[in-house]
């Protein structure tokens, strides 16, 4: 038997985004798993990471060769770092000072990387005018340092590198991507890093992070 039910209500934009706001999963645990290729020292190196977070507790993180050895292990807490290093049979305790020496970075504390694993992100793609029809190609990019000295990630998708110098080469150029405890927080960082990226033809749009706020 087929029964007639009532047909679906149209919610619209605005409204399916508030319902995703509010069905968000914000569990205890967060697990993770990444494989990374990396140049050091002019040499490549290609190893795996895993990551397991307790909020507000701790964060276990595990790297090792693709051969899938373990070769470092840290544990970080609010106020503690604990590094194993089985490759040199080491072992230390202390605080961030460690972490920040290895990073070459002076400002990561538990809070700084629990917030990676938290809050909201938000990614702006600035394209070529023109996209996704006819478009131009060769206009320099300037201020990706700049963008991500502000705190944004930049990833290249329509780029190359030409004299020296990054161009545009595709229809969708960077993405501009930021990270904040709160969704405004990400979209304001994010629109400051758009407005350092410079290229002829640079276009982008403004609405669709809008609607959520």
């Amino acid at each position: 038997m087929i029964k007639h039910g009532k047909s679906l209500e149209e919610i619209g934009a605005d409204m399916l985004l508030k319902n995703i706001h509010d069905s968000a999963f914000y569990g205890k645990w967060i697990s993770a798993k990444a494989s990374v290729n990396a140049t050091i020292d002019n040499d490549k190196n290609s190893f795996n990471i895993n990551m397991r977070m307790c909020r507000d507790s701790a964060i276990w993180v595990s790297v090792s060769p693709l051969l899938g050895i373990e070769a470092v292990r840290v544990l970080l807490t609010p106020d503690t770092v604990r590094f194993l290093d089985r490759i040199n049979h080491e072992y230390k305790v202390s605080g961030y000072k460690l972490i920040n020496d290895l990073l070459n970075s002076g400002n990561l504390d538990f809070e700084t990387a629990s917030n990676t694993q938290n809050g909201y992100a938000c990614n702006v793609v600035l394209a070529s005018k023109g996209y996704p029809d006819a478009y131009g190609k060769g206009s320099v990019v300037t201020g990706i340092e700049r963008a991500e000295a502000l705190g944004a990630y930049v990833f290249q998708a329509g780029t190359a590198e030409q004299n020296g110098e990054i161009v545009s080469a595709g229809g969708r150029v960077v993405g501009v991507c930021a990270h904040g405890t709160t969704l405004r927080d990400a979209v304001n960082l994010a629109y400051r890093a758009v407005d350092e990226i410079k290229f002829d033809g640079k276009t982008y749009r403004r609405d669709i992070a809008a609607r959520a706020l």
